[in-house]
């Protein structure tokens, strides 16, 4: 297998020109097109892994609320204190109910923090999955 050395313009559409042209960016070229040794130039075999990307950037405010309500946990306790509570997702479903109730009866920021309250929600909701996700992992 040899390497080919592109050297124009790396956007999309000139990559696939390139590829058309069989002038591929530092990409392994077939000496035979062996099907079952060759893949095709800008393959990606993800398509079940998570795309965490979407997540990242399609909540950029809920996560930096969320990352504010674990600060002050943090600040009120230690970093990673809440991992220690004990019988943590029971208290943390309760923690997050209490937080739900209070934005029903209007109350937009928690008096305690100054923070939303949906965030200290959104907070109780991720330590419940990550909590319950690692006990599992045990079980397992």
């Amino acid at each position: 297998m040899t390497m080919k050395r592109y050297d124009g313009d790396i956007t999309s559409g000139a990559l696939q020109r390139a590829d058309q042209q069989g002038k591929n960016s530092w990409l392994p070229q077939p000496e035979s097109a062996n099907a079952a040794t060759y893949c095709p130039p800008g393959a990606k075999f993800d398509d079940d892994k998570p795309r965490i990307g979407l997540v990242l950037s399609d909540f950029p405010r809920a996560l930096e609320a969320i990352a504010k309500v674990g600060a002050f946990g943090a600040r009120k306790y230690t970093d990673h204190n809440w991992l220690a509570v004990a019988d943590g997702p029971a208290r943390y479903t309760d923690a997050m109910w209490r937080h739900w109730l209070a934005a029903q009866r209007g109350e937009e920021s928690d008096k305690q923090s100054g923070l939303p309250h949906v965030a200290h929600m959104a907070w109780n909701a991720l330590a419940v999955l990550e909590l319950t996700l690692r006990a599992w992992e045990v079980q397992v």
